[in-house]
């Protein structure tokens, strides 16, 4: 399930909004013992738990190279601002736009370790509609372009997960991947 923009207000899907539903599918194969961020290796109660970096490191490098969309690479916390929300510290999440823009675009495929966001595994709104709807704001504390991405921690993990995949899990292969085979 993917939860979006009100459909009554948002511009139509662009090809890779649309993609994000088969990208989750895809990613959480290859998911396992050495994806995950080991602070969570031991209690995982949802299978995305522990691999919101290396999926959003994975993501950054698709919606780049095969969608030309500029995604920066955000950690930091999803903060509730209702009493009704719950907080996600430690987490990580793609942002499309300026940091500052309330109206830059969230792109979180493992929201479903929030039950904030009920049964749904992938969120791309925009940050205030998110605050609106949802009672929570993204609060980034580190940003990160695809360059930058290359000295992180995640890159180890990263490269597990590729390689979980296969090189063929993609028509195209982005080229910050293709490293890892």
């Amino acid at each position: 399930m993917t939860l979006g923009d009100d459909p009554a207000t948002a511009a139509p899907a662009t090809d890779w909004r649309a993609a994000l539903t088969a990208y989750r599918e895809l990613v959480s194969k290859g998911w396992g013992e050495k994806t995950v961020h080991w602070r969570y290796a031991d209690h995982r109660d949802r299978p995305s738990t522990g691999q919101c970096g290396v999926t959003s490191a994975w993501l950054m490098a698709v919606l780049t190279e095969v969608h030309s969309v500029p995604a920066m690479y955000c950690y930091g916390d999803v903060c509730a601002i209702r009493e009704s929300a719950d907080d996600l510290p430690d987490h990580c999440w793609l942002e499309v736009g300026d940091a500052e823009d309330p109206d830059r675009i969230i792109v979180d495929l493992t929201c479903d370790q929030s039950s904030t966001f009920g049964d749904n595994e992938v969120l791309h709104a925009s940050h205030s509609s998110i605050c609106s709807s949802h009672g929570v704001s993204y609060e980034a504390v580190l940003r990160l372009g695809p360059t930058d991405l290359d000295d992180d921690e995640v890159q180890d993990r990263l490269g597990q997960l590729v390689t979980a995949l296969g090189p063929d899990h993609l028509p195209f292969m982005p080229e910050r991947l293709q490293r890892f085979f």
